[in-house]
């Protein structure tokens, strides 16, 4: 049964007229013939079957998808009775080896045999392959809001998509991806465009399927060759073949997905965090069930890529990943190849500093209130990280000029690796120095580290803010075609936040020596957001965050302070909490205090004593630079376990939404 589509407005009208019940005409004889007995379907369309809904099972538009103006497509996997494709054998024949498999260990094996199998089993019940997963996917994914704006060109085995489409597609996913993420092998995608393209051999659902998931992938990073039907039209092949490749094997299902993942985050679709938990509940699944039979080198890269997708998403958008701790050091595990590559190696330790970020997530933005030590375990555990690394790996060994043999997609990986790690790093500080800085403005020091320390973090903080920008700026990300990634768009808002946060302070204390190179940073980062923004909602949503906080503290930076001899009342006014009757006090305050200076020393009684003078003009800009430094995911938003991630939600960011 071939592939059917109804496209065009005289095939929908033609649907409804053939869905309607016939009516009982004359024969030649004069007889009349009976109405038409009752149709039992047994093969319901893909929109029909993932509402769950009746089908007519009418061609080539069903009456149901009339009725919704949805796009009509029937499988070309037949499940009728005596009806079963090749792959569907095999699948039936693995399952009956493996219950003859456990039926003889219960029968002939040892007692001991016989126990462990039994206690393996009912201890990890077999189940369905994440089925509730990619129900709940499906759903998510038909409230998208790109989803229902118009249908999509849904290609079939009969209607291949272009080939020269195809081919830049792929070659943009093994540019500016592959080495970051595996999905598949070069080999394997030249294998695929050779039986699909230049071969006779048929074409099933599930090649297919992979090809349009992988180009549409790539077409998200060159959006200069594809516009935005073409890349619609490749995302939605995928999704209506999806089930097909989870039929056909565990592997090719978990690839598929991770590349709806990875569209639907570039995308902003609220199916995005779905499409990645379906693919870790079906890895999972495999793991259990098929591990002796599974590509064991792919299947634990492309795992490795979920788990880093997971990761990834949670520390972006504040949720608890849904990882255990057996899955977190499965993922660590080295992956031996037979031929050791650069981009295995690189592969690990982006997926191993995304696993610190989840830590990073869970420590400090689940606690109720920031503690030095905190801050102090994670730093040790990145430091230990980037003491690990070859010096090959290291990041001097990556700035222009400097020979490394590394080819350009592996040299820009690898920055993103450590623009990555610096994401990191300021995700665990920036919550501190939002603490130490309330601790400041109330004069009152309630944490458990010492004001020298917390000067420390905070320059660290900005350092690598400041490194941040400039990789950002080698990489020219937004110069080129990448103004969709969310690893720019994301650290750019990070380290934009930091910076305008470490000018708003100095201008608040009338420190204006590093004030302009701050604000010259932030515009950086403000041009990547400005750029991205023509392309990416999100973006758009930061950018107004940041901008007009920038445009404030470049105001306060050029208005000079009051030259005006300053009265009781003008000194209260100007220090409201200042303790008048110390003399330590005003000669601090006569002395002024430099965020960076570490003139702190001693207990925090000395640190509510010995406080600075507050230029009062620059308070309403701190305050705003406070909330947004404390905001790494675009809005005040709780941790908590997202078990449905659909639009609406109340606990989503709004520009995600």
């Amino acid at each position: 049964m071939s592939q059917r589509t109804g496209l065009s407005p005289s095939n929908v009208s033609e649907a409804s007229t053939s869905s309607q019940p016939s009516v009982a005409q004359p024969s030649s004889s004069g007889e009349t013939t009976s109405p038409e007995a009752r149709k039992y379907v047994t093969q319901a369309c893909q929109p029909c079957r993932a509402k769950r809904s009746k089908c007519d099972n009418a061609h080539p538009t069903c009456s149901a998808c009339v009725g919704r103006g949805t796009l009509c497509v029937y499988s070309d996997v037949d499940r009728r009775r005596g009806k079963l494709r090749a792959n569907e054998t095999d699948a039936l024949q693995e399952r009956v080896r493996k219950f003859e498999s456990t039926i003889n260990t219960l029968t002939h094996g040892s007692d001991e045999e016989a126990y462990e199998l039994l206690r393996r089993m009912r201890t990890n019940p077999p189940q369905s392959p994440g089925s509730d997963g990619l129900a709940e996917w499906t759903q998510a994914r038909e409230k998208d809001v790109e989803f229902n704006t118009q249908a999509a060109r849904v290609y079939t085995v009969n209607d291949l998509p272009p080939e020269n489409l195809i081919l830049y597609g792929i070659r943009a996913y093994f540019n500016c991806t592959y080495t970051l993420l595996y999905i598949y092998e070069k080999q394997e995608m030249d294998d695929i465009l050779n039986r699909v393209y230049r071969t006779h051999e048929a074409v099933d659902n599930a090649t297919l399927c992979e090809l349009c998931a992988l180009a549409a992938v790539g077409s998200h990073y060159d959006g200069d060759k594809f516009d935005g039907a073409a890349m619609e039209a490749l995302f939605h092949t995928a999704t209506i073949y999806m089930s097909d490749c989870i039929e056909s094997q565990f592997l090719r299902g978990m690839r598929v997905i991770l590349c709806l993942g990875i569209i639907s985050s570039m995308t902003k679709r609220a199916s995005a965090r779905l499409s990645i938990a379906s693919g870790l509940r079906l890895a999972r699944w495999a793991r259990l069930q098929q591990q002796d039979i599974l590509p064991w080198i792919a299947y634990r890269k492309v795992y490795r890529s979920l788990v880093f997708m997971e990761c990834w998403l949670a520390s972006s958008l504040g949720y608890e990943p849904d990882l255990n701790n057996d899955e977190a050091e499965f993922t660590r595990q080295e992956i031996i190849e037979p031929h050791p590559t650069t981009e295995n190696r690189i592969q690990a330790e982006i997926c191993t500093v995304g696993l610190m970020m989840a830590g990073i997530l869970l420590d400090v933005y689940k606690s109720s209130s920031v503690v030095f030590a905190i801050v102090e375990k994670h730093s040790r555990i990145l430091g230990e990280w980037q003491a690990q690394l070859p010096d090959s790996m290291r990041l001097d060994a990556l700035i222009p000029g400097h020979v490394n043999g590394y080819s350009e997609p592996e040299r820009r990986a690898l920055i993103l690796v450590h623009v990555t790690f610096l994401g990191a790093k300021m995700m665990l500080q920036r919550r501190l120095l939002v603490e130490m800085a309330n601790c400041r403005m109330k004069r009152r020091w309630t944490l458990d580290g010492t004001p020298r320390q917390g000067e420390s973090i905070q320059g660290e903080c900005v350092e690598a803010a400041e490194l941040c920008v400039d990789l950002l700026d080698i990489l020219g990300y937004t110069k080129r075609k990448f103004r969709k990634c969310w690893l720019c768009i994301g650290h750019a808002f990070s380290a934009c936040s930091v910076l305008l946060f470490a000018a708003a302070q100095r201008l608040l204390y009338d420190q204006r020596d590093k004030v302009q190179g701050y604000l010259a940073k932030s515009r950086e980062c403000i041009k990547i957001l400005a750029n991205c923004s023509v392309v990416d909602r999100v973006a758009n949503s930061l950018l107004q965050i940041v901008r007009p906080l920038h445009q404030d503290l470049q105001r306060l930076a050029s208005t000079e302070p009051s030259s005006r001899p300053k009265s009781g009342i003008y000194d209260l006014l100007e220090n409201p909490q200042a303790d008048d009757t110390s003399t330590t006090s005003s000669t601090a305050s006569g002395r002024g205090w430099s965020p960076g200076a570490q003139q702190y020393q001693g207990s925090s009684s000395e640190f509510s004593v010995m406080t600075p003078t507050i230029r009062s003009a620059a308070i309403p800009a701190m305050q705003n630079a406070i909330e947004v430094l404390e905001n790494p995911f675009g809005q005040p938003r709780r941790l908590s376990h997202t078990d449905s991630f659909v639009a609406g939600d109340p606990n989503l960011p709004s520009w995600w939404n």
